[in-house]
């Protein structure tokens, strides 16, 4: 282990020294034993040629033994060296090929050993770099499909935002012309009908005769004066603003009642609290829009409008049992659009359930929260 543990240079150094030292210390050891000690020990003596034979035989084998303990020293280091330089080469060539999960082993802690742990935390911060880049690669291919969606839902959004724009213009215009339409037909020919028989009674002396007709020309004002309160509440009820949304739930629905000659059953509380006014005119404008809707395209025969009230919601739908529709295609037709932007803006939910031949269901749900609390 110390010889593995042992710098590159002093392992380096060794590789050549070791050799030629043990081949002199072998010499040297050789010398001494059997040269020059036994001369030492007996000065008379004399070499024969056989001794001579014998002794350089010797020094032969002990040369030869100590080469090869040098050698085998010497490879040993080489081994060793080759061994670190040969791991680290392997890993880089893995690391080369995209796997970041190679680690070369380090044997020792000398200067290649040293490298080696370098080379690992350079890797190991490099698998974290491209970690850390893959994730964030992958957040960003997440924000930009999200971009993409909601890129997508602005462009619906406007697409049906430009429709409902187009519908409000135009049913604006209707509205204006029906409004024109009843002040000149029914008001206006109403208001020229006492003009006239006002202008009749001028030369009229009987008194009788004058009361039967000021008694016409009061029935006709009254009459007048009815069709210009009919007007006004189509437009906005006062009960919506004086008494809350149930009467003036109730109102709208004996009026659709009486003028259409169908059935409208109305399931609502007996009381209730006043709602936050722009809780109560989405809701009366919702229940106008289905009814109207399920009155002139439905040929519904028998409609129910429902209306739940709790502490964390407010509720309300209008079913009929009409002819239906495709309900994915008729969104925009129905004015959903309108009713969507009305409730979304009061953080609220609403749909349509519809399908061919079983009628149709208007539903809006308005959360009461402490941003929309009730008024008593």
């Amino acid at each position: 282990m110390r010889i593995i543990s042992a710098p590159a240079a002093l392992k380096l150094v060794g590789l050549a020294v070791l050799p030629v030292a043990t081949i002199i210390i072998s010499a040297w050891l050789y010398a001494e034993f059997y040269i020059f000690r036994p001369l030492r020990a007996s000065p008379d003596i004399t070499l024969n040629a056989q001794t001579l034979f014998d002794l350089s035989w010797r020094a032969f084998l002990w040369l030869g033994l100590g080469a090869l303990i040098g050698i085998g020293a010497s490879v040993t280091l080489t081994w060793v060296l080759i061994r670190q330089l040969s791991g680290l080469v392997k890993t880089m060539g893995r690391v080369e090929a995209d796997d970041l999960t190679a680690r070369s082993p380090v044997w020792s802690q000398d200067e290649i050993g040293q490298v080696q742990a370098a080379f690992n935390t350079m890797v190991s911060g490099l698998q974290q770099s491209r970690d850390d880049l893959m994730k964030n690669q992958r957040e960003l291919e997440s924000l930009d499909a999200e971009n993409k969606r909601l890129i997508g839902e602005l462009r619906d959004k406007e697409t049906e935002l430009r429709f409902a724009l187009r519908r409000a213009v135009d049913v604006q215009e209707e509205e204006r012309k029906r409004i024109a339409r009843e002040l000149h037909d029914e008001i206006g020919q109403a208001l020229t009908s006492i003009l006239i028989r006002l202008k009749s009674l001028q030369n009229i002396t009987d008194l009788d005769v004058m009361t039967d007709r000021l008694d016409g020309i009061r029935y006709l004002a009254s009459q007048t004066i009815e069709e210009m309160r009919r007007l006004s509440m189509d437009l906005r009820p006062a009960a919506l603003d004086n008494l809350g949304i149930l009467p003036a739930l109730r109102w709208h629905i004996g009026q659709s009642m009486e003028q259409n000659q169908i059935e409208i059953q109305f399931t609502a509380p007996e009381r209730m609290e006043r709602l936050p006014p722009e809780v109560e005119i989405v809701l009366y404008r919702v229940a106008q829009e289905g009814l109207n809707n399920a009155i002139r395209h439905s040929q519904a025969k028998h409609i129910e409008v429902k209306l739940e009230h709790t502490p964390l919601f407010v509720w309300l739908s209008v079913s009929d049992d009409g002819q239906g529709f495709d309900a994915d295609g008729l969104h925009r037709g129905l004015g959903l659009v309108g009713i969507r932007e009305r409730v979304t803006l009061l953080k609220g939910k609403c749909g349509i359930e519809s399908q061919r031949g079983s009628g149709a269901r208007l539903w809006v749900e308005i959360p009461l929260t402490e941003a929309n609390p009730a008024h008593a």
